[in-house]
């Protein structure tokens, strides 16, 4: 994992960021889905089995996005808890835009973001809502994540390299912690942010995550840097863990390159490009230079490699392209 990320300590002491009134907040748990009433099933009754916190009133938020896919009915079967889950429904199959829709919405109260494909441990509303306290905003929260291989699907050892955290695991202990990345704080299946704060940074980026415009990734990863460049200050909460399903074919070679592809579009929408580059078909030369010499290894090489080395070219061919073509969409939309 990246070390040269800021320090950032854990939550100890709700007392140390407590202002406003003494009211603690609500806490509204949000959880996005497109299609996987199954998964999703299993998260709502790992949700509803949960503790509730002692005082602090919760809420929880199905927000289904795209085609009507059975979320609707799950969630209104789901009533024997103490909890009561609530159905929202957007029609763009965009994850970004459906938890922009709850947004605005809610009321101040601590945002927690879980994912559909996800299980959580018993005790995890209580961790948020001890950690939060009775702040009111300038802080964002967020535990581990570990991981639910499918049956007899787990990866071999040399790709674990290639795939996103929330396919390995991430578990730091709180003396240990320092990111998941130098700007990535938390996954986005298991972290927490005041509604109030979300909202001043302008909500999630509907370009970015699943249905998002550019077919890129890391929609949380752009809210919690415009958080962080904000003033709003992480605080890890090593004990509020999830477990993360992991079906095999999430967890492929050829999964992991089409990840990489798809991350490699944000960055190249980040990608500074000096002034007065030569550009071939809108796309700086030495990227495209580099482009043509990866290529050329991946087919030389390709007969005499073995699984990990073809992997390894190939994983470095497709984030060039994909920052080829991050380059470009962002230069179409800006005129740049």
């Amino acid at each position: 994992m990246p070390t040269n990320s800021p320090s950032l300590a854990p939550s100890t002491a709700p007392a140390a960021h407590d202002s406003g009134p003494s009211a603690a907040l609500p806490i509204v748990a949000v959880i996005p889905t497109h299609g996987r009433p199954m998964l999703l099933g299993r998260t709502l009754d790992s949700v509803l089995a949960c503790t509730a916190p002692p005082g602090r009133a919760v809420r929880l938020i199905v927000a289904e996005n795209g085609p009507r896919a059975g979320a609707e009915a799950l969630v209104a079967s789901k009533s024997s808890s103490w909890l009561t889950p609530e159905y929202r429904h957007s029609a763009a199959a965009n994850k970004s835009a459906a938890l922009n829709a709850v947004l605005q919405e809610l009321p101040d109260c601590l945002m927690l973001l879980f994912d559909d494909d996800i299980r959580v441990e018993p005790s995890i509303l209580c961790r948020y809502a001890e950690a939060s306290g009775t702040a009111r905003g300038g802080y964002f929260y967020g535990g581990g994540v570990l991981v639910d291989y499918e049956a007899q699907a787990e990866p071999p050892p040399w790709l674990l390299a290639y795939l996103p955290v929330s396919a390995q695991g991430w578990q730091p202990s709180a003396g240990e912690y320092r990111g998941v990345t130098d700007q990535l704080a938390f996954l986005g299946c298991n972290w927490a942010a005041f509604a109030s704060d979300v909202r001043a940074a302008g909500g999630f980026d509907h370009r970015f995550g699943p249905g998002g415009t550019s077919g890129g990734t890391g929609q949380e990863r752009a809210m919690q840097i415009r958080l962080r460049e904000r003033g709003v200050m992480p605080r890890y909460l090593p004990h509020a863990l999830v477990w993360h399903y992991v079906p095999q074919s999430r967890c492929s070679p050829r999964w992991a390159l089409d990840r990489t592809y798809r991350n490699a579009i944000r960055a190249g929408h980040e990608l500074r490009v000096e002034p007065g580059t030569a550009r071939i078909a809108g796309v700086p030369w030495p990227l495209a230079r580099r482009a043509l010499h990866q290529g050329w290894s991946v087919a030389r090489h390709w007969i005499g490699d073995d699984a990990p080395s073809r992997h390894r070219r190939l994983d470095t061919l497709m984030g060039t392209l994909g920052r080829i073509k991050g380059i470009r969409e962002r230069r179409g939309g800006a005129g740049r």
